[in-house]
């Protein structure tokens, strides 16, 4: 639905392990971790290349700037505490058609590469599973 645009490129393949927010159903067959709410919230986790190799303080800035530059409206921002690492959540809006949509980006960094968590919907609709996706967002572990 919205796609995320990182300065970064390139795919890492290095096993998470992860559950689908409560009521997801998971994609099979996907190279990447994707699940879907019955009223189409979307949810992937993606690995890209820690390039350049940087810290979490620097892919927050570089993530918000990047969004903010790409016209997404910031709604919220918080340090985000997973399964024994630090990472960054950023809540972003935007208008697509007739609708609003909300956006919620998990950055985690991990030596040589960086956890992309993406969901996004209408905006009542991220708000009815926000607490689910933040939790599963929480919950991975690589």
């Amino acid at each position: 639905v919205l796609a995320l645009m990182l300065m970064i490129s390139g795919c890492v393949s290095i096993p998470i392990k992860t559950n689908a927010p409560d009521s997801f159903a998971e994609y099979r067959d996907t190279q990447d971790f994707r699940a879907i709410s019955p009223d189409g919230v979307v949810y992937q986790i993606r690995e890209l290349e820690n390039k350049p190799s940087a810290d979490l303080k620097f892919w927050k800035k570089a993530l918000k700037k990047h969004m903010i530059d790409s016209g997404y409206h910031f709604v919220f921002e918080a340090d985000l505490k997973g399964k024994a690492r630090l990472g960054y959540l950023i809540e972003l809006a935007a208008p697509v058609q007739n609708e609003d949509y909300t956006y919620l980006i998990a950055l985690y960094v991990e030596k040589k590469r960086l956890i992309v968590v993406e969901s996004a919907g209408e905006v009542p609709k991220i708000k009815q599973h926000r607490e689910a996706i933040i939790t599963a967002m929480q919950n991975i572990s690589f």
